[in-house]
Parts: structure tokens; sequence; C-alpha cells
């Protein structure tokens, strides 16, 4: 899958899904996973399941596995991914934060191909702000309030890494 159209159905899903439930969610829509801090959220499910609609209609070939999903059923878990692409969601990292009302949680995606991780997105829904890398490849940041911070985000993660990843295109601002 296209990172850059990964990166805009997390985008998408966030706009739809999450964010018009951040700081809105009743009692109801709160529950608990494995203890009271692991909590899944009604935003959490609706994202996940938009997300992976979106992946399946472009790309039906693809494994998605939600994180939300393999709470639900820890079997997938035992999916190979030794072959072809896998899509792994977490739909809100940061549950916890989002359930109490702080604005410190993102929507993320991580893709391996034949066994090997070789792309991640991160989407910040509340700075419309993400960041993707792929292996071998770029690193790109889309940071809306402060477009200098980009290229100094892609380089500290380039430059803690030695396993392929490189910067050779970043954006101009």
């Amino acid at each position: 899958m296209n990172i850059e159209r990964l990166a805009e159905v997390l985008r998408q899903a966030a706009q739809d899904e999450i964010m018009p439930r951040f700081r809105r969610l009743d009692e109801g829509a709160i529950r608990t996973k494995s203890s009271a801090t692991d909590l899944v959220t009604e935003a959490d499910e609706a994202a996940e399941r938009a997300i992976t609609a979106a992946i399946r209609a472009h790309n039906p070939q693809h494994l998605v596995i939600g994180e939300e999903a393999v709470a639900a059923n820890p079997a997938l878990l035992d999916s190979s991914v030794e072959e072809g692409i896998t899509i792994f969601i977490d739909p809100v990292d940061g549950t916890y934060n989002f359930a109490s009302g702080l604005p410190l949680f993102a929507v993320m995606a991580g893709v391996v191909q034949d066994g090997q991780t070789v792309a991640g997105v991160i989407y910040d829904p509340l700075g419309d702000d993400w960041v993707l890398a792929e292996k071998g490849g770029r690193c790109l940041a889309k940071v809306s309030r402060r477009p200098h911070d980009a290229a100094a985000l892609c380089r500290a993660h380039a430059d803690r890494r030695d396993d392929g990843y490189r910067l050779d295109k970043l954006p101009s601002g």
C-alpha cells in the first residue's frame, strides 16, 4: 500500500471517528480490557473499522490486524506475516489519555512485507501532523504548527537507527 495513501486513511478515520468523540465520551463509551488503565472506547473501535475497511477497499489482498480486533480475538496474532503485506493498526494510541480528555494520543499503522517491517505512520489528529518512514527510503513529516521542526524530527529518528533507514527526502516546509 502506498504510504501516503495509508497516512490519508488514518487522517480520514481520525476526522470522522475519533475527533468528533474527543472530550465527548459518555461513561458507556469507555470500557476496560486487561486492566483499569487498558481502555477501549467507541472511538477506537469505530476508527479501526473505518481504517480496516478503507485499506481492504483498495487492497483486499492485504492482511489487516488492529489492536481492538486482537483484543477480541487474540488468535489473529498467529496469522502469518511472512508472505504478502500485513498492516498493523493502533487506532488510538494513548487511549487512556484520549478517554481522559488529554490531548496526547495518535493514530498509528505499521506495514510488514514478507516478514520485514517496511513502513510506519504516526498521525496526530489534534495538530493534523504526521510522520511517516519507509525502510531504505525516506522519512517525511508534516508538522503544521512548526514546519521547521519536521526535518529535525525525521533526522532525530534516523540518527538513532542503524537498520537501513536513511534520510533522502525531507519536506521543504
